[in-house]
């Protein structure tokens, strides 16, 4: 595989996680509300 490859991926990964989070942290807002 190629490194840019290795990077994009990465970068999908740390991007997921990071929308993941603040997903959770609206609902918990909305829940809380």
């Amino acid at each position: 595989m190629e490194p840019v490859a290795k990077r994009c991926r990465l970068v999908e990964a740390l991007l997921a996680s990071v929308v993941d989070r603040s997903s959770r942290l609206a609902w918990y807002r909305l829940l809380a509300v």
